[in-house]
Order: C-alpha cells, then sequence, then structure tokens
C-alpha cells in the first residue's frame, strides 16, 4: 500500500527525496528565532553530516491551495540509531539570523540610527541584501556612541531593537525566508488564504478541517504609567524626564533612569515606547487548532465563539506546530500499517489592534569595574579636545576602528575636585576609563597611568620620594612646567618650573617667609608694582648693583634715614634737580671734593650760615660775579692774593670800614683811575719805607730820608695863614 507523505523536508545538494519526515515540533515567536526539530529517517545509512549542516532547507506541509513552506538553514544534524532497513535522523531547522549568535564581538559604532546599525550587524553577520527587511516608519536620532561589547552579533541586534521597541517575524517562501524588522502594526498581513476561522470545539472538526479547539483569554494587571529621567551635562538644570500614562492602572507607574535620551521629543518616543511594552500583554490569547496557516507575525480573525467578545482580529505573537506522519518508515513497520497524519498547534495572541512591543529580555552587557585605553586624536596633534574638555580615547579591546580622531564619541574627563581644574589627557597617554552606570555606552576617564611607552617623570625606584605634577608644552615638548615635592629627609625641596611665564596672583594678602637664605635672579627685565606702602626691612647689610642705569621716580615725599655712615660713588656725571626746596643737614664734619669744574647756579638769593671758620681755596683763579652789588661783611675780611689781588668794578667801587682800613702788598701797590683818585679823610699818613713819590705829568714829589724834594715847571706855595720853611739850611733862589 502506497503511503501518503504530507510533511516534506528538502536540503539544498541532496535529492528531496532522501530524508522523510517522521515528526517536527516548531516554535515559532514574535521577535525571536524560529526552531523546528525534525525526527527524519532515510533508506540511506550512511548521509553525511557535513552534507547537511549550514545547507539551506526547506520542511514543507499541504496546507490548502498553497503548501506550508518553512526556509531556513540546518544548525544541526545527528544519526540517531539504525533500524532494521531505515537509518533515523533528527534535524534541527533555524532561520539564518540564529548564525549571529555564534558571532561574538566587541566594538563601536558612532553616529548611527538603530535602524543603520541593525542592518549593518546583519550585513556584517553575512546576511545576503534579500534575506532582511528593514522597514520602520518612527525617525530615528542617531546614537552617538553605541558599543557592542563582548556579545554575540544576535545578542546585540535584539538588545538594540528591544530598546527601541523594533520587533522582527519571518516571511518564507520555498527558496528563501525574508527577516521582517518593523516598528508598527501596519507591518502585519493577514494568513495566506483565508484568514476567518470556525472555533470548532474540542469534538468538532473532521480531519483536515482548519480552526480553532481551544481558546482562552485572560486579562492581566500590568503597568499603566511609565517615568523616565535622564541627564544631559550641557544643561544640566534642565528637566530631562517624561512621562506617559494610560486609561487605567495608572496608579502603577514604572519609573526608570537613566532613560537613555537627550531631548524632549527623544524622551516622549521613549516613554511611549516603555508604557506599550508594559501594557502590551495586558490581555493574552492562548488557543489550540489544526490551521496549518499559522505564522507568528500574521493576523487571523476568529468565528463563532460563543463568547461573541472573542470573536475578533487578533496577531498572532506565537504558534508551535506539531506533526507527524509514522508511515515515512513504513519499511521497519509491520505490513498493512495505515496511514496517519497528525497536525496540530498552539497559538498565543493578543488583539490586532495593540501595539505591541517585544519584552526587553536580552541583557546590556555591564561593565563591573573600569578599563584601560589610549588617548588618541588626528595625525600630528598632542591634544585634542572639544569646548567641554572632552577627549576621544581607543579601547585596547577595539579592534575595528582607527586609531585617531574617530576612534571614540567625545568621552567626559573627570577632575580634581576644586573648583576650576582641568587636566587633560594627551595623545597618547593611557587612561582609566570608568563607566555610568556600568554601561559601555557612557564611558568616563577617571585617572591615568604611566606604562613602558610613556614612564613617570623620574626614574623609579630612584626617585621614590619625589611627588611631581608636570607637564609637557605643546607642539613639540621640549620644555615642561612643573611643580614637584622632593621628600628625602635632609633634601626636602619645594619646585616649581615655568617653561615660560610664571604669574602669581592674590587676591588678598600674601606672606612670604624664608627660614634661611633666599635667592632671586631675573635673566632679562623685573618690574614691580605696589599699589599702596612698600616696607623692606633688612636685618643685616644690602648690597644692589645695577650693571645699567637706575630710575627711581617717587611720586610723594623721600626719606633717607642711616644710622651709621653713608658713602655714595658715582663713577660718571651725577645730575640733581629739586622742584622745589633743598635741605643739607650735616651733624659734623662735610667734605666735598671736585675733580674738575665746579658750578653752582642760584636762581634767587644763596645764604651760607657758617658757625666757625670758612675757607675757599682755588688752585687758580677765582672769580666772584655779582649781577648787582656784592657786599662781604665779617668782623674782619682778608683777601689775599699769593701773587696778586684784582678788584675790578664796571662801575664804581668803594671799599669802607667803621674803623681802620688797612691795604697792605708785599710788592708794589698800585692804585690806579681812568679818571680820579680821591683819598679823604681827618688825617691822612703817607709812609714809604725808603721814600714816598707823589707824581703828576712832570712833577714830582719827594719824601725820603734824605728829605724832601719839589719838582715841577712851577711850584707854588700858598697858605691862607702863614708859611713857614724850616730847615738846616734853606736855598732861596
Amino acid at each position: 500500500m502506497a503511503h501518503t507523505y504530507d510533511f516534506t523536508f528538502a536540503v539544498d545538494g541532496l535529492d528531496p527525496e532522501l530524508l522523510r519526515v517522521l515528526k517536527f515540533r516548531g516554535v515559532e515567536a514574535m521577535s525571536e528565532p524560529f526552531r523546528y526539530d525534525l525526527a527524519l529517517c532515510s533508506l540511506d545509512p550512511d548521509v553525511e553530516l557535513a552534507d547537511v549542516v549550514g545547507k539551506n532547507a526547506v520542511l514543507s506541509w499541504v496546507a490548502g491551495d498553497e503548501p506550508r513552506v518553512v526556509h531556513g538553514i540546518v544548525s544541526r544534524f545527528e544519526f540517531a540509531g539504525q533500524g532494521r532497513k531505515l537509518t533515523y535522523y533528527a534535524a534541527r531547522l533555524v532561520p539564518r539570523v540564529w548564525s549571529l549568535s555564534l558571532l561574538r564581538r566587541s566594538r563601536i559604532f558612532q553616529e548611527m540610527t538603530t535602524p543603520d546599525i541593525l542592518k549593518k550587524v546583519l550585513t556584517d553577520g553575512g546576511m545576503p541584501a534579500d534575506s532582511f527587511e528593514i522597514s520602520v516608519q518612527r525617525s530615528y536620532k542617531p546614537r552617538h556612541f553605541c558599543v557592542q561589547y563582548r556579545e554575540t552579533d544576535f545578542a546585540f541586534l535584539s538588545r538594540l531593537a528591544e530598546e527601541e521597541g523594533i520587533f522582527y517575524f519571518f516571511r518564507h517562501t520555498e527558496d528563501k525566508h525574508v527577516m521582517v524588522l518593523a516598528d508598527a502594526a501596519s507591518i502585519h498581513e493577514p494568513i495566506p488564504g483565508d484568514d476567518l476561522l470556525p472555533f470548532m470545539g474540542e469534538d468538532e472538526g473532521g480531519t483536515g478541517d482548519e480552526g480553532v479547539q481551544r481558546f482562552t483569554l485572560r486579562r492581566a494587571m500590568r503597568t499603566g504609567a511609565v517615568m523616565l529621567r535622564d541627564f544631559d551635562f550641557k544643561r544640566p538644570t534642565l528637566d530631562l524626564s517624561s512621562e506617559k500614562q494610560a486609561d487605567e492602572e495608572a496608579e502603577f507607574e514604572f519609573y526608570d533612569y537613566p532613560g537613555e535620551f537627550h531631548d524632549a521629543a527623544h524622551a516622549k518616543t521613549y516613554a511611549e515606547i516603555r508604557l506599550e511594552e508594559q501594557r502590551a500583554e495586558r490581555e493574552v490569547g492562548h488557543g489550540r487548532g489544526t490551521c496549518r496557516r499559522f505564522i507568528a507575525g500574521y493576523k487571523f480573525t476568529l468565528d463563532r465563539h460563543p463568547r461573541d467578545a472573542f470573536n475578533a482580529e487578533y496577531l498572532l505573537l506565537a504558534v508551535t506546530h506539531n506533526g507527524e506522519q509514522p508511515q515515512a518508515a513504513e519499511e521497519d513497520q509491520a505490513e498493512g500499517a495505515a496511514n496517519v497524519l497528525v497536525y496540530g498547534n498552539e497559538f498565543k495572541v493578543v488583539a490586532a489592534d495593540v501595539a505591541w512591543r517585544p519584552p526587553r529580555l536580552t541583557p546590556r552587557p555591564v561593565i563591573d569595574g573600569v578599563q584601560t585605553a589610549v588617548v588618541t586624536g588626528p595625525a600630528g596633534e598632542e591634544i585634542h579636545c572639544d569646548e567641554h574638555g572632552r577627549v576621544k580615547i581607543k579601547f585596547h579591546w577595539d579592534r575595528e576602528g582607527p586609531k585617531d580622531d574617530k576612534s571614540s564619541y567625545w568621552v567626559r574627563v573627570g577632575q580634581v575636585q576644586s573648583v576650576g581644574s582641568m587636566l587633560l589627557p594627551r595623545v597618547g597617554w593611557e587612561v582609566i576609563v570608568d563607566f555610568l552606570e556600568g554601561d559601555p555606552d557612557r564611558p568616563i576617564i577617571i585617572g591615568r597611568l604611566h606604562n613602558g611607552a610613556d614612564p613617570g617623570p623620574y626614574g623609579l625606584p630612584a626617585a621614590k620620594t619625589r611627588t611631581s605634577i608636570k607637564s609637557a608644552s605643546s607642539p613639540g615638548g621640549g620644555n615642561s612646567n612643573e611643580i614637584r615635592f622632593e621628600d628625602a629627609g635632609g633634601s626636602e625641596e619645594f619646585y616649581i618650573h615655568a617653561s615660560r611665564d610664571l604669574v602669581i596672583k592674590a587676591d588678598h594678602d600674601t606672606t612670604q617667609s624664608f627660614g634661611n637664605n633666599a635667592a632671586y635672579n631675573v635673566s632679562v627685565d623685573s618690574e614691580r608694582n605696589v599699589g599702596a606702602n612698600d616696607k623692606t626691612d633688612i636685618g643685616g647689610n644690602c648690597t644692589i648693583h645695577v650693571a645699567g642705569n637706575h630710575e627711581e621716580t617717587i611720586d610723594g615725599n623721600m626719606t633717607h634715614t642711616v644710622s651709621g655712615n653713608q658713602d655714595n660713588t658715582v663713577s660718571g656725571n651725577r645730575a640733581t634737580n629739586v622742584g622745589g626746596g633743598d635741605s643739607l643737614m650735616v651733624g659734623g664734619n662735610q667734605s666735598i671734593q671736585i675733580g674738575g669744574a665746579h658750578e653752582m647756579k642760584v636762581g634767587a638769593a644763596s645764604s651760607e650760615d657758617i658757625g666757625s671758620n670758612k675757607s675757599v681755596n682755588a688752585a687758580a683763579m677765582m672769580s666772584f660775579t655779582a649781577g648787582a652789588m656784592m657786599n662781604l661783611a665779617a668782623p674782619a675780611v682778608a683777601a689775599e692774593g699769593g701773587s696778586s689781588v684784582t678788584l675790578v668794578s664796571g662801575g664804581s667801587m668803594k671799599l669802607e670800614s667803621s674803623g681802620a682800613f688797612k691795604a697792605k702788598s708785599g710788592g708794589a701797590m698800585l692804585i690806579e683811575s681812568g679818571a680820579s683818585v680821591k683819598i679823604k679823610a681827618p688825617k691822612i699818613v703817607l709812609e714809604g719805607g725808603s721814600q714816598v713819590v707823589i707824581k703828576a705829568g712832570g712833577s714830582t714829589i719827594k719824601v725820603s730820608g734824605g728829605g724832601v724834594d719839589i719838582k715841577g715847571s712851577k711850584v707854588k706855595i700858598n697858605g691862607s695863614g702863614g708859611v713857614n720853611v724850616k730847615g738846616a739850611k734853606v736855598t732861596n733862589n
């Protein structure tokens, strides 16, 4: 008797009749890879396992006018035993996307939307372009930094889709299957053929009749409100939160932080998705039936249920297919065994108008602890940051990304706990990276490490007592700014070095105290500005050496007090300009020695008051000039010239004494006048040691020890009284 085979299984490259289907169990579900486990038999005892594993295959069964086909790949194939004439095998049929669960990676996606990331993951995983379809209606913002960290491609894809509320299901043809990813209910189509299925009850319907034999509907309490909150460091005061409530059960709130969004519009979308996720299976139907056309992700309409409210359109969330045809092993069966074709399914549904979202079942990877990474930047750039002091890094595990300014998104840098610290890691530094909430998508830099390529500033352990903060000049390096502490006993030091300018500013007081010596060395100019008083107190000596000029400007008074001696030495010229009065008080002697000429100019009167003697000594000529009168007043005045004394007057000259007046010369004395000379006194005595001569014109009067000789062309003696001529001898010619 010939047997009918309702279920067939064909593998690419093998005879389509090589493997017969004894039974199968297939599980399909929204946002899950389908899985069909098949029990097979064959007349060929030597089917090579390698000829089946990884190959495309098709399971098909009769389902109305068109066969129902399930296309996939064989993920495993096993030899299950040997019968009398047949060999038994087992196979598992899965979608091609299942193979992405065998690919485990760590990599970074930047500035890509979720649909674009999903597409790249599928393509990189070897999925042909016609094996998947991404049909989304929402607009998606780029994810700045999205990390697949130690995840399989399939887990990463599932996690992103679940976060965004993107679901998937499969469409099958005889030569391929297509993974459909979507975010809207409009993508769901009715099942092939007639989608109106009657409710038949447990005992109704005959063999081959399609319908629903059992149907239950369950309603459960669910979350009715969602509140999400996040934080944006660029706008720290902005309330980044969003709330969405259902019409019922709003008292049951789902609150989460971080909400994984960065603006209000994004927050609203995510709140809606999370609420739809929480309430998607608030009412769930379960059933059992015989419709061979059921496919997860498709819709059907239930009819003729005794509870009229249940007669509605439903979306198939999951279908479990069970098929059995033992006659496929007819060679090992007893003669006359009857054909037995058994098919049935269990299914799970929600109302077709429900916005179903996949539950977030795929765990997000959590990085427990810190990692290290290398700071990156454009070629030739030593410091690369943005306006927030963020830098780019490359993780050691990132084998696919470039090692430049495209290696990551901007990563925030932790700073020391002060009001305005900013220490930016340089390109090439190894830094310590932590992760907010352990999320690989949210790295922050919390420290820096030295390594073999970038050792510390001083050799260790020799410099183990040194603590330093040191930065290199950029670009090019070569110089550095540094603050250093040396704690070696007996050599303690606090060291500050500026590779160029050093600016120290105190808004209030500054105190410097040195227990020992202090040295200041300025190689070029030095400028000091004191806004108020300045006081310098030196306990010992003070030496100031100026190699060039020295200039002091004092807008007010200046006082110099020297408790001991003062010695001023000027090697060149000296000029003193006093705009007002000038007073010099010397308590003891004063000596002024001038090696060259001395000129003193007084614009008004000049007065000297000398408590004792004053001596003026000129090695050559001395000249006194007065614009008006010159007055010499003293108890006694002596004018003495080593060779001569000359008194010259442009007008008249008067020598007057209230007492005796004496003019004395060691040599000749000449009194000469361009007009006349008049000597007037009550008594005049002219005394010459040898003679006295009075001469005028050709006449002379000579008085000597020998006598008086009067000589002239004419001599006249006239007396108003008598004339007395007396001598030892009087001659009258």
